[in-house]
């Protein structure tokens, strides 16, 4: 067993989380768009305590994994979470039916994670709007990151994220994998295309804040990413190996500072599988880099949760197997290992334990990792939800009325 540090009782962490007229020309857009969410604080302040002593090496470790699962029944998570005690994970378009499912599942995957691991968990989605949702119809449907970036009005971006926010809320879902802070320098690029908020820093950056804003305000964590940027590339990750040799004083002039910028707001930061060879000549992915995990901490100054890009894209499933990539991965200094799917995220329950009984991932470093998750989970857990009956109501249908009128009269 571990002797760790780690932040508050499992009592605390136990409840799942939830949680007008368009102008002729609308340059301002209005303030009260979206329905209140609840406020985002918790009621009880996280403080440091010693974990129970039972605690075992996979309760641990399995706060240092995002798997996926299969159907959209709780039961699909079971040997995830009950037999290999995976903390948090990650919905794909296909565990999402309808709110009411969705709501039962998330509610049943909390229980399961209290009874499993003693915490409940974070259950996020890539809900950046346009093509990249996974909750769809009737929840909101919110245009690409590029029609909000083309309007130009991070107020329309801070309402379109307490939106989206307040609906994921509603239906138990408490982590975003968005904002993308990507910097689209390459306009042939299409893995990013429009999911970007525009082609210079000046154009994201204040859109990705306003964003960060309204996700917060409906008490949803916020991932920036895909860190050192993948606006420039040509190429897929999930496809094949990515490098990037463009040198770091570039890097900072085109696709930096968003990152920079959203560094004390985020709660989470996630790498790309892009090698960046000007960072670590090594020509290892990001989010299997030291050098790359110490400019994030160092350079950047971010010190939230950082998460890895999915880990089986080819960018780094063509050079490791799936274990050896997340201890690679947390070895590195990144605090949660992502997979899309259920067995990659076994394989690495296995692997990271195995690796804390050899001493190859020491205490010291687990530790760190974990504290970092429990103290996100600490701010996250146990928030009331607002009501499911805010999905796709007609007061968001009417904001996203009113983005469309915007879109038009500018053009995007």
């Amino acid at each position: 067993m571990l002797a760790l540090s780690v932040l508050a009782s499992a009592a605390l962490f136990g409840v799942a989380c939830g949680g007008g007229d368009a102008e002729t020309t609308p340059t301002s857009p209005p303030s009260a768009t979206a329905t209140p969410a609840p406020d985002p604080t918790p009621t009880v302040e996280p403080s440091p305590t010693a974990i129970a002593a039972d605690a075992t090496v996979e309760q641990m470790v399995g706060q240092l994994i995002m798997g996926a699962f299969s159907g959209t029944t709780v039961e699909g998570a079971a040997t995830l979470v009950r037999d290999y005690h995976v903390g948090n994970v990650t919905l794909l378009a296909a565990n999402a039916d309808t709110p009411e499912q969705v709501l039962a599942m998330t509610e049943g995957l909390q229980a399961m994670a209290v009874e499993a691991n003693r915490i409940g968990m974070l259950i996020s989605a890539d809900q950046e709007g346009g093509r990249v949702i996974r909750l769809g119809p009737p929840f909101t449907q919110m245009p690409a990151a590029a029609v909000l970036g083309c309007i130009g009005e991070t107020e329309f971006a801070r309402q379109a994220g307490l939106v989206t926010g307040t609906e994921m809320a509603a239906a138990g879902v408490n982590m975003n994998l968005a904002p993308d802070a990507d910097v689209l320098t390459n306009p042939a690029n299409t893995v990013i295309g429009d999911r970007a908020f525009g082609a210079t820093a000046d154009v994201v950056t204040p859109m990705v804040l306003a964003t960060i804003e309204g996700l917060h305000q409906a008490g949803i964590v916020t991932t920036i990413k895909h860190f050192a940027g993948h606006g420039m590339t040509s190429d897929d990750s999930h496809d094949e190996r990515i490098i990037v040799d463009t040198a770091v004083a570039e890097l900072e002039a085109q696709h930096l500072a968003p990152f920079r910028a959203a560094a004390s707001a985020s709660d989470v930061l996630m790498t790309s599988n892009i090698d960046y060879t000007a960072i670590d000549p090594a020509g290892v992915p990001a989010s299997l880099s030291r050098p790359v995990m110490d400019f994030i901490r160092n350079d950047i100054g971010f010190d939230g949760v950082i998460i890895t890009d999915a880990l089986e894209m080819q960018a780094v499933s063509d050079r490791w197997g799936a274990g050896e990539a997340a201890v690679m991965a947390i070895e590195a200094g990144a605090d949660i290992a992502l997979y899309s799917g259920e067995s990659g995220a076994i394989e690495t329950a296995v692997a990271l334990a195995e690796a804390v009984r050899s001493g190859r991932l020491s205490e010291e470093r687990i530790a760190e990792s974990y504290d970092r998750v429990m103290r996100l989970k600490g701010r996250t857990l146990g928030h009331e939800a607002p009501p499911l009956s805010v999905v796709g109501s007609d007061e968001h249908a009417a904001f996203v009325n009113l983005l469309s009128e915007a879109a038009v009269q500018r053009g995007c």
